[in-house]
């Protein structure tokens, strides 16, 4: 899950329905591609130079995948 920028969205007062709409993508597609990180390289700039340019790329799109769940 990109779990900083699902982060960066709600800190910046945004919904992922306004988020995906303001990238031209619905709101299941932009959820399931953050959770399941499978943004293209296209989308991911499309996300950074739209939405958050201040942030670094590369923080947007940092993997959490490997982390571990507790129980």
């Amino acid at each position: 899950m990109y779990k900083n920028l699902e982060n960066v969205i709600y800190e910046n007062h945004m919904t992922i329905n306004s988020a995906a709409n303001a990238i031209g993508m619905n709101e299941r597609s932009l959820r399931y591609k953050i959770d399941k990180e499978t943004f293209d390289i296209a989308e991911a700039f499309k996300i950074h130079n739209t939405l958050f340019p201040k942030y670094d790329l590369c923080y947007l799109f940092e993997s959490n995948s490997n982390e571990t769940k507790s129980a």
